[in-house]
């Protein structure tokens, strides 16, 4: 994500998205359906994995198709996609919801406490330079990761009100 200044003066957050290979410096525009087989690949679903990378997929689905729009290379591909996702090593989301957990997971004001053998660990606030400083929504903090040494023993807060229903692993 990068900051953008809109000619009225408003600060918005932009970011990049796959749409294309490049081969000897000529662009090979891999948008549509008939190509998602060359965006969606193990190699590049094993980087993103190991690095902890995102990636937001651009395609024009059913463009230029008057029947089923998927190849079977594409099929293929957006099995191996789902493989990923149902085994916790990619998480397949809408982009606003990736690109709000990016901002979350990059800008997210939060404190510890330790008290009498229990970690308290309050989210105060979302901090960024473009949207500035707001308690998060819950919607906004999903998905955010605490490593902590003693699971059972740590309790979330936001904006110092317990989460109920926590899931700690």
């Amino acid at each position: 994500m990068f900051p953008i200044h809109l000619r009225d003066g408003q600060k918005v957050w932009g970011f990049h998205r796959y749409t294309n290979e490049r081969n000897k410096g000529k662009i090979n525009w891999t948008w549509e359906t008939q190509f998602i087989s060359k965006q969606i690949t193990k190699t590049r679903l094993d980087q993103l994995a190991h690095d902890g990378k995102y990636s937001i997929v651009t395609q024009h689905l059913g463009k230029g198709s008057a029947g089923f729009p998927f190849t079977q290379e594409g099929i293929q591909s957006l099995e191996l996609l789902k493989s990923y996702n149902d085994e916790g090593k990619i998480l397949v989301a809408r982009t606003s919801r990736l690109l709000d957990y990016a901002r979350s997971h990059k800008y997210v004001h939060y404190s510890v406490a330790q008290l009498s053998g229990k970690t308290y660990i309050n989210i105060n606030s979302i901090d960024d330079s473009v949207l500035g400083s707001s308690v998060p929504s819950m919607d906004e903090i999903r998905g955010l990761t605490f490593y902590v040494d003693d699971p059972s023993n740590t309790f979330l807060l936001l904006n110092l009100s317990p989460i109920k229903f926590l899931r700690l692993l």
